[in-house]
């Protein structure tokens, strides 16, 4: 078979020269594609056969050569005997090549399960306690985890994670959960940016406290980190300590979109009221103000302050209250108005606290609270025609002031 072919890749060889010179072209193809170039060129040369005349007409001078005593350039040998060991080999037959390197291929999934018995890496993430079922969404995790060599690859984050910064194995889990992309970082950058937080004088408990709540830190350069810790200093006029403490209490926040860290600052400054000062001690109490959607802050506000004359003062201390749904604050304040126990004032005897107010569920309300029964509770949420029920229920609840058209109906 293959002496048929060197035959005819002889003539081609010596003859594309005068075949190009009649017009008559030959293509030129690599030594692996000559196989297929065949009966193309068997056509060829079969239209030459066919039209002498086009050969005679070449330089008589010209050199007559001889395909069958003729040798072969050096190169055409090589190409000849490349072509023909390539054609002869086997992939069953043994081979010294290193082909460790290779892994196997991994198709297009929509679920980690798939590859829950082939996979040392997501088995093993598995048993860390992360939430695989989580990322299955998103094609990102999905190339990342994937494609992460547990030997080579997800033993250094581990030992990165848990020798380097402190973080205890049983949190690593949790942490990949919330951030898997962090896998797909380098280990010399992630390396970088927590030394970047070591120079800020982070302790090394504070560092492991930050990534495991917020493992997106790790996923922003040194840069980026920098610009953000020096735009809450100077916007709430914070030290070096506070903004550390910051950071540590609530490490979500400094990644949270700086636009939107804005808009709350507006409301609480321009639509509330408090002054620079008021904004720090709020921030630092409950940074999770900040995490909230200001025009829901707003309605609170404006609930609180018209109608259970809650003062400014009260809200600094306990800013929590504005992250309260604005239909609980709305529904246990009309039913402790119909209970006689709407008392605010600390100074006064039967003080609710706010956080008592907002505090716990329902049953823990209306026990430490209200002094009544989370089924009495219930019934006042009802509609307006539970109204008879429930004075035939507390008729003893009756107090001085008590008003006959404070609402009964739950607010949403």
């Amino acid at each position: 078979m293959f002496s048929g072919t060197q035959s005819l890749l002889r003539v081609v060889l010596k003859y594309q020269s005068a075949l190009n010179a009649k017009n008559i072209i030959v293509k030129q193809v690599n030594c692996k594609h000559y196989c297929q170039q065949i009966p193309k060129i068997t056509n060829q040369l079969e239209t030459v056969q066919k039209n002498k005349s086009s050969l005679e007409t070449l330089d008589p001078t010209s050199e007559t050569i001889d395909v069958n005593t003729h040798m072969l350039t050096p190169e055409e040998e090589v190409k000849i005997k490349t072509y023909e060991q390539a054609k002869e080999s086997s992939v069953l037959e043994p081979s010294d090549q290193d082909v460790s390197h290779i892994k196997p291929f991994i198709p297009a999934t929509q679920t980690f399960a798939r590859y829950a018995n082939q996979s040392t890496t997501i088995q093993k993430l598995a048993d860390l306690g992360m939430n695989l079922s989580r990322w299955e969404n998103s094609e990102k995790a999905m190339n990342i985890l994937l494609k992460l060599d547990y030997e080579t690859h997800l033993k250094k984050y581990i030992s990165f994670f848990v020798d380097t910064i402190g973080i205890p194995p049983e949190e690593l889990g949790y942490m990949f959960t919330k951030c898997p992309f962090i896998l797909g970082e380098k280990i010399e950058n992630l390396k970088a940016r927590v030394e970047y937080l070591k120079s800020k004088k982070f302790t090394d408990h504070g560092i492991a406290r930050i990534v495991v709540r917020n493992p997106r830190w790790l996923e922003s350069k040194v840069e980026e980190m920098d610009e953000r810790l020096g735009f809450f200093q100077k916007s709430f006029h914070l030290s070096g300590d506070e903004v550390r403490e910051l950071c540590e209490q609530l490490p979500k926040l400094i990644t949270k979109k700086k636009i939107w860290i804005m808009e709350v600052t507006f409301a609480v400054k321009e639509q509330m009221g408090f002054d620079k000062n008021e904004i720090k001690k709020m921030l630092l109490t409950h940074p999770r103000l900040w995490t909230q959607d200001a025009g829901i802050m707003v309605r609170s506000f404006n609930y609180l302050q018209s109608e259970m004359l809650i003062p400014r003062s009260a809200i600094i201390e306990y800013p929590n209250v504005l992250t309260s749904r604005l239909f609980r604050l709305q529904n246990r304040h009309s039913f402790l108005v119909k209970l006689g126990r709407n008392q605010y004032d600390p100074t006064k005897e039967n003080y609710v606290s706010l956080k008592s107010l907002v505090a716990g569920d329902d049953a823990e309300f209306c026990a430490d609270v209200a002094r009544t029964t989370v089924e009495t509770y219930n019934l006042f949420l009802k509609s307006a025609g539970s109204e008879a029920a429930f004075e035939t229920m507390t008729p003893s609840r009756k107090r001085p002031g008590w008003s006959e058209n404070a609402p009964t109906t739950r607010n949403n």
